[in-house]
């Protein structure tokens, strides 16, 4: 278990790619590239994934209410039974990405790409 508070900018999660149960609160992560990481059951509440790469993340389980995921690249990211609500994902790419059973909401997804999912999410 991993307690921190990281400001990122330009970062690249490369080496570190399993970063479960994460503890943090307003944790900044703009323009992170975290790509295939696994952030599962993490407590991340309240923080910044502005413009984040994060293709192919898994999120499943972790706490991200009131999150800010605009202009994220959330592409194949699994955020299955995640907490999402009151998080914003204005402009966000979430094609193929999963949301089963995650609570999204009061969630902005206004101008997101989001064609194709592969599961319906609950409390819409």
């Amino acid at each position: 278990e991993i307690s921190c508070s990281l400001v990122g900018s330009e970062m690249c999660i490369r080496d570190s790619s399993l970063l479960d149960n994460i503890q943090g609160f307003g944790i900044v992560l703009g323009r992170v590239r975290a790509y295939k990481t696994t952030f599962r059951y993490s407590h991340l509440e309240e923080s910044y994934f502005n413009s984040a790469f994060m293709k192919h993340a898994d999120l499943s389980g972790a706490n991200l209410e009131s999150s800010n995921f605009s202009h994220a690249k959330l592409d194949f990211a699994r955020l299955d039974d995640a907490k999402l609500s009151g998080s914003n994902f204005l402009s966000s790419s979430l094609e193929f990405a999963s949301f089963e059973n995650a609570n999204l909401s009061r969630c902005n997804f206004r101008d997101t790409i989001k064609a194709k999912t592969r599961s319906k999410p609950k409390n819409v």
